[in-house]
């Protein structure tokens, strides 16, 4: 039995698919005490009063839960949003400032936790996210004497870094860390004066394909354009690597695109799918294959879940 709301893994939303089986198979053991008839609702016939009811009631209950899902995601800074994204970032001791978005404030606020006491990591992110090209970067620091949950070596750094050119970036490191031991899979060499080589170690995102799954329905035939299932595809592409803004969305609430080590959270593509016209959505799985009907899928810290057009399908009825 598939378990809904605040989970060991997160929220687990409880889509309107699901919402109106589970009011059908409860119907289903409604028994008239006199007769011992059971209720029989014609479950294909929209006109049916009883169907009627369980899919105004369905509506109703699935926008329940979205904003139930809305109000936890107000504590957590990624997904947070206007008033409640401002309250959370005091934390860290950030005031948003006047007229700053959620992007930009989200940005400062990550920027704030990446760092550690040692002014060497704040002095390395710095850098490296100054550098032309660079999209993302986080450095890691393992401070004990055995290697820690994310493999990292005891006294270690670990710069996980995406874009930028490989020289530049083991440049920065040759200046601003060369003394520490960098564990990395990517190493370029630098020479010193003396030209004596040293390897400087980094490591680049491991792309996960992400598998998506989409049902929706056709209630406007009018909005709905004759390549809407194409639209969904590209919407939820152009999300996944550029964030709302790819969707013309530019208000406070917008966020930035998937990045480096973030879960994929089916109910976050509610918002790319939703940008096309026409349509009630019915259902959003992720995965790593086929068939994607997972909610949640966990991405691990030196990797970033990446989208393409030919793993997304789009059922339209």
């Amino acid at each position: 039995m598939t378990t809904y709301g605040v989970t060991d893994q997160g929220f687990v939303l409880k889509r309107l698919s699901n919402i109106r089986s589970d009011m059908v198979t409860a119907l289903s053991t409604v028994q008239d005490p006199t007769t011992g008839e059971y209720l029989t609702p014609d479950l294909d016939n929209e006109n049916d009063l009883v169907v009627q009811i369980v899919n105004s009631l369905s509506d109703q209950l699935a926008a329940c839960w979205e904003q139930l899902q809305l109000c936890y995601n107000q504590f957590d800074p990624l997904k947070a949003t206007g008033a409640g994204l401002s309250g959370l970032v005091q934390l860290n001791g950030i005031r948003r400032n006047a007229g700053e978005i959620d992007t930009t404030l989200r940005t400062r606020q990550q920027a704030s936790t990446m760092t550690t006491s040692s002014s060497l990591i704040e002095s390395v992110y710095s850098a490296l996210n100054n550098l032309d090209g660079v999209t993302y970067v986080r450095v890691y620091q393992n401070l004990t004497n055995e290697t820690d949950a994310r493999g990292i070596p005891a006294k270690n750094i670990a710069v996980v870094i995406d874009g930028g050119d490989n020289t530049e970036i083991a440049d920065i490191l040759w200046l601003k860390a060369s003394a520490f031991p960098q564990y990395g899979t990517t190493s370029v060499e630098v020479y010193d004066a003396q030209g004596v080589a040293y390897s400087m170690n980094f490591i680049r995102p491991t792309p996960v394909p992400i598998y998506v799954s989409v049902s929706v329905k056709v209630i406007d035939a009018t909005a709905w354009p004759a390549n809407g299932a194409d639209l969904i595809k590209a919407a939820i592409t152009s999300y996944a690597q550029s964030g709302t803004a790819a969707l013309g969305v530019t208000t406070d609430w917008g966020r930035d695109r998937i990045q480096i080590g973030e879960d994929i959270y089916a109910s976050d593509l509610y918002i790319p799918v939703g940008s096309v016209p026409g349509t009630q959505i019915l259902d959003v799985g992720v995965g790593v294959g086929e068939p994607a009907t997972l909610a949640t899928l966990v991405i691990d810290w030196d990797e970033i879940g990446t989208f393409d057009a030919l793993n997304i399908t789009v059922t339209v009825s």
